[in-house]
């Protein structure tokens, strides 16, 4: 298989609960795909924006079966790890043969505080 990792900007600062879950859904992710894609090719993808980190994990394998969401609990705890970080999951499988992509976007700063300054005022 090959795998291809591309991280495009700046990250932001993260809380550390951020971080962890955000790994998370990529180790999840990552485990599906080598474990049930037969995927010749893997692709994953970190994009920090001014507003948003989104991470794509995308391969070109089989495909995802209608009742994916019903079998084992994989993309449910991928889903709450995205909730509890105020992020959004989109899984898409257009249909057999024909690959499955998965994004986690979360705001920048998750916690829904303004984002600390570099400098500080005194």
């Amino acid at each position: 298989m090959t795998t291809e990792l591309e991280i495009v900007g700046e990250e932001p600062p993260l809380p550390v609960d951020t971080r962890t879950r955000l790994f998370s859904i990529a180790h999840n992710s990552l485990a599906n795909a080598l474990r049930h894609s037969s995927a010749s090719r893997l692709t994953i993808r970190l994009q920090f924006d001014d507003d948003a980190v989104r991470l794509t994990v995308s391969d070109d394998g089989v495909g995802l079966p209608d009742d994916y969401e019903s079998r084992g609990r994989g993309f449910s705890n991928m889903r709450r790890n995205a909730e509890r970080i105020r992020g959004q999951l989109l899984i898409e499988s257009p249909g057999k043969d024909q690959g499955t992509t998965i994004t986690c976007t979360i705001p920048a700063n998750p916690s829904g505080t303004p984002a600390k300054s570099a400098e500080s005022s005194t």
